[in-house]
């Protein structure tokens, strides 16, 4: 399986035992932008990008032991957004939160177990 656009960064963090405190995960409108602002912004977090038309599950997400941000924006809905918690979930990450800067979707809040 090959890694998400931008995950190898996150990927040799991880692997060298230098994780950030968060990791991002950009979907919808200006996914690819906004990927790039967060990682180079001061936060200490490495984003990635789930680009349209691809299934999460088809990639390997480098998030184990890490608490992940889906920055969503317009275009995919709420239950592909709940896809991609659940394989984040699934590929090790301790938490999943959902935000929305645009007001595009509501906050919400990922993690196994819930209801």
């Amino acid at each position: 399986m090959k890694l998400p656009p931008f995950g190898k960064p996150l990927s040799e963090r991880l692997k060298y035992g230098n994780p950030p405190l968060y990791a991002t995960v950009c979907i919808g409108l200006n996914s690819w932008s906004r990927a790039k602002i967060w990682n180079q912004s001061p936060a200490d977090t490495q984003a990635m990008v789930l680009p349209p038309d691809v299934n999460p599950e088809s990639l390997r997400w480098p998030v184990q032991h890490l608490p992940v941000v889906i920055d969503a924006d317009t275009g995919p809905s709420l239950d592909q957004i709940a896809d991609l918690a659940l394989v984040l979930l699934q590929n090790g990450s301790i938490a999943v939160t959902l935000v929305s800067f645009t007001n595009s979707h509501p906050f919400t809040r990922y993690q196994w177990g819930q209801s």
